[in-house]
Parts: structure tokens; C-alpha cells; sequence
């Protein structure tokens, strides 16, 4: 809640010891959350711990394993009827390789190429870990590209104070792993 008080004191001009002061208050006034999402694709951590497999960089007919960790944040309340949703791209593999520090686990529907993760709720001040493991077998129509591993990343849910609608996304994450320098030292384009 924010409240606001103010206090005015003014000297009126030629009247001594003319003063006049009053305090003001406002009216109490809700104040609502804010949910965050920060996603990155590595094969390697900064401290130079391996998480993916295979070539590096990836390289037509051979499968490379990275790592996709999403980091969802939320600020000053409660939120509800937390959603994630993903898509993968048809060249890209689902393993079935996930870790998560809050809730139930990841899904994915093969279907829909859709990667999901709900909670019934988020406390104040908590952040959240999805971590998915994301397998590329480049064909030869990608020699020389980034492609896209994971996409339309968006969380949805409900701030339980104020009961009010909240959604965050992230870009695309492609093997150009700009946020591993390691990774992207060895190569972020497909190979030969």
C-alpha cells in the first residue's frame, strides 16, 4: 500500500510570526507486483562447467545438446495460477531432460511442439528455475546459421493482491549463446 503524507508550512510576509502549516494525506493506494523472465541457451556455465553434448560447434547429421534456463522473478506480492508456455521448432529435439527449483515439473506436448509449467502460486520476492535440456541435429540447409531452439517464451499469471493480470516474455533463444562466452568462443554457427 502506498500512503502518502505531506506536510506544508508557509510564513506569510509582513506578519511576524505568521505561519501557517497543515498535513496532508492521501488516500491508501494499492500497489501490485511485477513478474520477470530472463532466458538464456548455454553449453557451457561461466565457470566452465560442460551442460551441453556433442560437437561444438554443432555440425550437420550430429546431435548437440544445450541447456535452456529461464529465470521467472517476481516482485513486492503474491502471484497465482502461474503459466509458462514454450515452443520448440520442428529441427529441435525435446530430451526430457528438466530440472525445476519450485512447483511441478516441465512438460511437453509432441503434438503442439509445446513446453509447459504451471504453479498455483509464487510468493513475494521469489525467483523460479525452469531448466531444459534442447537436442539440435542440423541438416545441411543450416551451414553457417544460429537456428532457434526454443521460442514464444511467455509466463501469465495473477497478482493476488491487487487481482490483476500480469504476463512477461523473452526473445527467441538461438545457438548463437550470446551470454556463453566459452560456448561461443568454440563456435555459434552450424558447421559442415
Amino acid at each position: 500500500m502506498l500512503n502518502l503524507n505531506s506536510a506544508v508550512t508557509a510564513q506569510v510576509e509582513g506578519v511576524p510570526e505568521g505561519s501557517y502549516q497543515t498535513t496532508v494525506t492521501s488516500a491508501s493506494l494499492p500497489i501490485g507486483t511485477n513478474i520477470n523472465m530472463g532466458a538464456e541457451l548455454r553449453y557451457y556455465t561461466d565457470e566452465g562447467d560442460q551442460l551441453g553434448r556433442g560437437p561444438l560447434p554443432p555440425v550437420v547429421g550430429k546431435e548437440t545438446k544445450y541447456w535452456a534456463l529461464i529465470q521467472i522473478t517476481n516482485a513486492s506480492s503474491d502471484v497465482e495460477d502461474v503459466r509458462f508456455r514454450a515452443t520448440l521448432p520442428g529441427a529441435v529435439a525435446w530430451t526430457g531432460r528438466t530440472s525445476v527449483s519450485h512447483g511441478k515439473d516441465i512438460t511437453f506436448d509432441a503434438k503442439s511442439r509445446t513446453i509447459s509449467w504451471d504453479a498455483n502460486e509464487i510468493a513475494a520476492h521469489t525467483t523460479v528455475g525452469l531448466y531444459i535440456e534442447l537436442a539440435l541435429t542440423p541438416g545441411a540447409g543450416m551451414v553457417g546459421m544460429s537456428p532457434v531452439l526454443v521460442k514464444d517464451l511467455v509466463v501469465t499469471g495473477k497478482d493476488a493482491f491487487i487481482n490483476q493480470s500480469l504476463t512477461a516474455s523473452s526473445r527467441a533463444l538461438d545457438i548463437s549463446i550470446p551470454t556463453d562466452e566459452i560456448g561461443r568462443q568454440k563456435g555459434s554457427a552450424v558447421a559442415e
